[in-house]
């Protein structure tokens, strides 16, 4: 339908539209480097490791680890009910939005 074709990319052309780089300064880029040091090694060690355990071989767990980087779309949305609740601040939303597109970017096509 239209509205599930046209929805979709309006949201994330608003979220894209709120988010301010700018604000962010030195520090703000450190900790955005931190924040996908950490979202790419968890998601690989809390997706990759349980499938090697529960008896996947290597490269099966591997691809597994790899596909849960590219939650970004769920990811974003919760990030914009963190907002709207008061949860997060700019910057620190700021930091997440830019990290879920850096994860899901990394999976590629």
């Amino acid at each position: 339908t239209v509205s599930s074709q046209m929805l979709p990319p309006c949201f994330f052309l608003v979220t894209g539209l709120s988010i301010d780089v700018t604000r962010l300064g030195a520090s703000g880029a450190l900790d955005l480097l931190y924040v996908c040091i950490v979202a790419v090694f968890g998601k690989m060690l809390g997706a990759g490791l349980p499938a090697l355990v529960l008896g996947m071989g290597r490269q099966k767990s591997l691809v597994v680890a790899v596909l849960m980087n590219t939650r970004g779309l769920a990811e974003i949305v919760i990030l914009n009910i963190g907002l709207q609740q008061g949860i997060l601040n700019r910057d620190l939303f700021t930091i997440m939005v830019i990290m879920a597109v850096v994860t899901t970017v990394m999976a590629g096509p």
